[in-house]
């Protein structure tokens, strides 16, 4: 998304360096804030995507932990 980002900024601005420093000075600021939103965005996502499965990960090894007690257990309640 950042490249499409400044493939169109440099289709936009390569008109306007010419006709007015000004706007493309404006334009240069809202593609840059625009970037900077996608970036934080990309990277809350990204940590989400991580945290998701590293709780998914501890909770199958919780899960696999409690069985074995279980079976434990339950072996343990033959023998007696």
């Amino acid at each position: 998304s950042s490249g499409a980002l400044a493939l169109i900024y440099n289709q936009v601005a390569h008109g306007l360096i010419d006709q007015s420093p000004e706007a493309h000075h404006l334009l240069m600021l809202a593609f840059l804030k625009a970037f900077l939103t996608v970036c934080v965005f990309a990277g809350v996502l990204a940590w989400w995507v991580v945290l998701t499965r590293e709780s998914r990960r501890v909770a199958q090894e919780e899960s696999e932990r409690q069985t074995s007690l279980l079976i434990q257990e339950i072996d343990a309640h033959e023998k007696t």
